[in-house]
């Protein structure tokens, strides 16, 4: 086991510092495959709130846990006036929701989707490649959305070791993925084909909302 510090620069230069070791990794990982509410948001807003580097910047926030409003924009930077209409569009769009006055993520999980007729029956496909996934404890809100994953992952510094985690759990339950790709990539299958699997059980226990 070894112990990995980075400071990683995300959404307009905002430095985030970070301690990994494999086991944090692994344990993290494999948090993938107990998720315990997943969140569907269609595929447009999906796009266009994760585009928003001050929506990613306050979600990033947010996913070390609560806070106030007047604590994001003296954390931010930003006009707060700004930040309650940031906060306003991601509650409505699903990704965040506020008790009291604390704003926090509704889920860990966030899958874009699609809407689609035929025969008369409504049919929702879920995105493989538009997951977004909520570290509680490294604070980072990983992204999969085609070429943004590049300069996130392809140039992390535990890229190899997050690699051959990712490995050894597709290999331990069996999900195929072809092993060339990006282990954001990677984290995105995983989270579809566990779905996949366990979609009868999660909309029995009422585990999937579904916005609009």
């Amino acid at each position: 086991m070894y112990g990995i510090e980075m400071e990683t620069s995300l959404f307009n230069n905002n430095k985030i510092k970070i301690w990994s070791d494999e086991a944090g990794v692994l344990k993290r990982i494999e948090s993938l495959l107990n998720i315990n509410k997943i969140v569907l948001i269609p595929e447009e807003v999906f796009i266009s709130t994760l585009s928003s580097s001050n929506k990613m910047m306050i979600l990033n926030l947010l996913s070390r846990g609560p806070l106030k409003a007047s604590e994001i924009a003296r954390s931010l930077k930003i006009n707060r006036s700004l930040v309650y209409k940031y906060l306003r569009e991601l509650e409505e769009k699903g990704f965040i929701e506020k008790i009291n006055d604390l704003y926090r993520v509704v889920s860990n999980v966030y899958i874009g989707y699609r809407l689609y007729e035929r025969n008369n029956e409504i049919i929702i496909k879920m995105s493989s490649d538009k997951i977004a996934y909520i570290d509680e404890i490294y604070g980072i809100f990983f992204i999969t959305i085609g070429k943004d994953l590049i300069p996130l992952c392809g140039e992390c510094i535990i890229y190899e070791s997050c690699n051959k985690i990712l490995d050894d759990i597709v290999r331990r339950y069996k999900i195929k993925i072809d092993k060339d790709i990006l282990p954001a990539y990677k984290i995105s299958k995983i989270i579809s084909e566990n779905i996949r699997k366990n979609i009868r059980r999660y909309l029995s226990r009422g585990y999937i909302i579904l916005k609009r």
